[in-house]
């Protein structure tokens, strides 16, 4: 098949660090190309994506146009009918009270015929904006083997994400402080908030992609507490490198709850204990949990899903 990506347009791809949305893209390219399928990767802003594509459409021969960004979506339904219009929304969405920028990205993207979306409690939010929508489940995956585990960690917690309100870095750095409990917070800092001397204390600043793989093994366990998110990338990332996940309920995308190694915390004054249990059980759990990811969220495997659901559609579209 012949496969149109459409990015952003705000990082590279493949990315050189940041960028969860680019990394899978870039994922799934490299495997898809690899089966002998022709990708196009599309990585503009709005209207540069929106007229690249179409020229694509108009001067050759393609059968998918996949957008990964809400933008372009609305007008390229008009103008697209042969190859299937699929969407991803990976707006961080809280379906219980979607704020004014969740709204406004569900809008956008509510016009695509078929959607691929990264969790199911999604479908109805698209479908109560567009009936004939047709939804399917593909969680975020994780390219396993690319990260490095260890026998031990190093008894420290990782927060990772960028510095912002909705991830909670600085609540959660003030809620550990008095615990003695030592979580290094990395991802780049834009200013969108002003930390705390708690936090500035334990940020050490944003990671390439190569340090991700190689060094997110060396902690005890990894911290998200985002009050809203689609599927975080960085947790099954964590699962991959073999540390169990303290995470919020926003986090829980596609994850089976009943695994020893995910702790949810419903309030804030769970915090602490989950922590110290997800650190005590690490090295002896590290082995099941790379290989609960690898079942569960490897890239190879989802790569075969999103081709048969691709085929599937197209046979009765």
């Amino acid at each position: 098949m012949k496969i149109i990506f459409v990015a952003h347009g705000n990082e590279p791809i493949p990315p050189n660090g940041w960028g969860a949305v680019e990394q899978v893209i870039w994922q799934y390219t490299i495997r898809l190309r690899g089966l002998e399928h022709e990708v196009i990767l599309v990585n503009k802003k709005r209207w540069g994506a929106i007229f690249t594509t179409l020229w694509h459409c108009l001067t050759k021969r393609v059968d998918v146009v996949h957008c990964h960004a809400e933008k372009p979506i609305q007008v390229l339904s008009h103008f697209i009918r042969w190859p299937l219009l699929v969407s991803t929304i990976h707006h961080p969405l809280n379906p219980e009270s979607l704020d004014k920028s969740e709204l406004k990205a569900l809008r956008r993207c509510n016009h695509a015929p078929y959607h691929l979306i990264l969790r199911s409690d999604v479908a109805p939010l698209i479908k109560e904006r567009n009936p004939s929508a047709i939804c399917e489940v593909l969680p975020n995956g994780v390219e396993v083997r690319e990260f490095n585990t260890t026998a031990s960690g190093n008894g420290k917690a990782v927060f990772i994400g960028r510095i912002q309100a909705r991830k909670r870095q600085d609540d959660c750095a003030k809620i550990l402080a008095p615990s003695g409990i030592i979580c290094d917070v990395v991802g780049p800092d834009y200013g969108e908030i002003v930390p705390s001397s708690e936090l500035r204390e334990r940020m050490v600043g944003a990671w390439d992609r190569e340090t991700v793989h190689e060094r997110l093994c060396e902690y005890s366990c990894l911290i998200l507490l985002s009050t809203s998110e689609g599927q975080p990338l960085v947790v099954v990332e964590a699962l991959a490198a073999g540390l169990p996940v303290v995470i919020s309920p926003a986090c829980t995308g596609n994850l089976d709850l009943s695994q020893p190694f995910i702790y949810v915390v419903e309030n804030d004054d769970q915090l602490i204990p989950a922590v110290q249990k997800a650190i005590a059980q690490r090295d002896e759990m590290t082995d099941q949990i790379r290989a609960y990811a690898e079942q569960n969220f490897d890239y190879d495997s989802l790569v075969q899903r999103y081709l048969a659901q691709l085929l599937a559609w197209r046979e009765v579209q």
